[in-house]
């Protein structure tokens, strides 16, 4: 299968990482959901946060279109509960409602066909089951950057979308990121215009995240790896203008 290169960026699993951490605190925040059932997790990229979730379910099948990813993930995070399939998320292999829950985290923005993508999230599904999703929030008051190929939505287009494609929402969470991380990225990036000459490519992924953590440290900013779940999960309810959404449906 071909797919152009943009397609297959994904987030990897790195301690300073902070989309890394944000996306393991989405997991972790949903695992309950999870738990004795039979899960897909589409997009699943690494693996780390099928990982999570298999630590509940009863069994987990993640589910990426590019099979570089998937043997890292194969590699990094196995367990007896949890495989992975090399699938296109709009023609999915698996027969009709075979799974109790499904995952969908930060895909439904880069999936130009994400009507057909989330026709088959329905198809998959058990009548009753919960599709759990993520993306970010078209309103938000932090700006998309507007790449060409990302599709934002705004809290009610979303919940139109979700409607027309078979889903009752159950709950709306907001997705935040600390005001930390925001300072964090910007000391970095004035760090990154003064390698002239692009040397940080050659420096051991552990020494980079050894130095973020110093930054953080001299800046008297926490560290990513020391961020907690609620500070990116807000489960008190839905912030209008929040830089992201997490939706729990349920399959009509």
């Amino acid at each position: 299968m071909k797919t152009k290169e943009k397609f297959v960026l994904r987030t990897q699993p790195e301690d300073h990482n902070t989309q890394f951490i944000e996306a393991m605190a989405t997991y972790r925040f949903v695992r309950n959901l999870t738990e004795g059932k039979k899960v897909l997790d589409a997009g699943c990229a690494f693996g780390y946060g099928s990982y999570v979730l298999a630590q509940n379910a009863l069994k987990v099948t993640g589910v990426d279109f590019d099979e570089k990813t998937l043997l890292t993930a194969k590699k990094d995070y196995s367990m007896d509960n949890l495989g992975y399939v090399l699938s296109d998320l709009t023609r999915l292999a698996f027969i009709d409602e075979c799974f109790e829950v499904a995952c969908l985290f930060e895909v439904l923005s880069i999936v130009p066909q994400y009507r057909k993508l989330l026709g088959e999230m329905h198809r998959v599904l058990k009548r009753g089951g919960a599709l759990l999703l993520s993306t970010r929030n078209k309103i938000s008051d932090i700006p998309i950057t507007n790449n060409g190929w990302h599709t934002a939505f705004s809290p009610d287009e979303l919940k139109a979308l979700l409607k027309e494609s078979g889903f009752r929402i159950r709950k709306l969470h907001s997705l935040s990121r600390p005001e930390e991380v925001y300072l964090l990225e910007a000391k970095l990036k004035k760090l990154r215009k003064l390698d002239l000459l692009h040397m940080a490519r050659y420096i051991p992924r552990p020494l980079i995240s050894m130095g973020v953590h110093l930054v953080s440290k001299c800046a008297g900013i926490t560290p990513p790896r020391l961020l907690k779940d609620e500070d990116f999960v807000t489960s008190a309810g839905y912030v209008e203008c929040a830089p992201g959404i997490l939706v729990i449906c349920e399959k009509i």
